[in-house]
């Protein structure tokens, strides 16, 4: 069985050796590497290409090169050029946990065909790739209540990104949900929401390296990371209603500070949440106690909070103007941020405010850009297109 990694960089020339040694020295050899460079301003490139000619390993490589699109875009560039049977992403800074890794995953995925993928613990390291810690993950468990957990715990990822997936899973759901959407990976939706059946290893699955200036602490990382959890709430509250949601959070929030989380069990009806405005406020409000200048979050919560019968004209939106989704919150936030944003959207999370159920004139932008930006701002279920 061939193990596909997915490596996007960007700007990690002296790094990626490291990260390149670790795969070099697996004692399992059917593997191949897809390095995505994500437009990377440094040397990174020549050091890259240098590495897997001192390695020879240049007929298992494939090298690519786009211009700079952040790392979810780049997986998705990446994907396109999977071959193998399994799919494992390995950031260019981190490092594989052990030599024995793929071999390890291969005889766990062997012994039980119904798996879709394996989840571990993450082994910590710092700059000088010293290990300073371990993060627990969660044991993974399919469960009825493990999405209803997830909106109760405001959107919040209660596994893990980093997984040892099947290919066809990988490419089937993951790449929609997780790659394009930037939701967590191990749930995806059809009439409801199902998690894909992982198991938990007792193995680390990698070799994650800290660096000083944590991503969160930034206000562009606040802002990445609740587009994330936003869009998973919402999505979940479509589903699930969590009755006394304050009161079930901060109970949660005790079993977790005890270790006992995993005996905890929500409350939960398999109705949609009738008042997502006040959860929508609680869970921007953790993140950011005051948002009225936080005009993506502040227009999503009052569309809800100001929910009416009115018909909304998109004639005034450009066709020129980008469509994101998920995959591109970076550079919306970006933009966002330094006052960039082109006045369409701008417009738009203004009438969000305001509140519409129809979107009418918008042929201009074509039907499948239209219902990508109403997904992007968390309200594609309640416009009618």
């Amino acid at each position: 069985m061939k193990i596909t990694v997915l490596t996007p960089t960007y700007n990690d020339g002296i790094s990626i050796k490291e990260t390149m040694q670790s795969v070099v020295n697996q004692t399992y050899s059917n593997w191949e590497w897809i390095i995505v460079n994500d437009g990377s301003t440094d040397d990174s490139e020549e050091r890259i290409l240098k590495l897997i000619e001192e390695y020879g390993i240049k007929d298992k490589t494939t090298y690519l090169y786009q211009e700079n699109g952040d790392q979810l875009n780049a997986l998705l560039n990446g994907a396109n050029h999977i071959t193998g049977d399994y799919v494992f992403i390995l950031h260019s800074d981190d490092l594989l946990p052990s030599d024995t890794f793929f071999e390890d995953c291969v005889k766990e995925m062997e012994a039980d065909s119904a798996c879709d993928g394996l989840f571990g613990n993450l082994t910590i390291v710092n700059e000088q790739s010293e290990v300073t810690g371990t993060q627990i993950v969660k044991p993974y468990r399919v469960d009825d209540r493990m999405a209803p957990l997830m909106l109760l715990w405001l959107g919040r990822n209660i596994f893990s990104d980093v997984a040892f997936h099947k290919t066809e899973v990988f490419l089937s759901q993951i790449r929609e949900n997780y790659l394009t959407w930037n939701m967590p990976l191990w749930l995806y939706y059809e009439k409801q929401p199902k998690m894909i059946n992982y198991k938990t290893v007792s193995f680390p699955v990698l070799k994650y390296r800290i660096h000083e200036g944590n991503y969160i602490n930034s206000e562009l990382g606040l802002h990445n990371v609740l587009n994330g959890e936003l869009r998973t709430a919402i999505r979940l509250m479509h589903y699930y209603t969590i009755p006394n949601y304050k009161f079930q959070y901060l109970l949660y929030r005790v079993f977790n500070k005890l270790g006992k989380e995993a005996s905890f069990k929500v409350s939960y009806k398999p109705t949609e949440t009738q008042d997502k405005a006040a959860m929508i406020d609680f869970i921007i409000q953790k993140r950011f106690p005051e948002y009225q200048d936080k005009i993506y979050f502040y227009s999503v919560q009052q569309f809800y909070q100001n929910k009416k019968e009115r018909v909304l004209d998109m004639s005034k939106f450009s066709a020129d103007v980008k469509a994101y989704a998920g995959k591109d919150v970076r550079f919306f936030n970006k933009k966002l941020l330094n006052n960039e944003l082109d006045e369409s959207y701008i417009w738009f999370m203004k009438e969000m405010t305001e509140g519409f159920d129809q979107v009418v004139n918008y042929e201009h932008l074509g039907r499948e850009k239209m219902e990508m930006i109403l997904r992007f701002f968390c309200i594609e279920k309640e416009v009618k297109v």
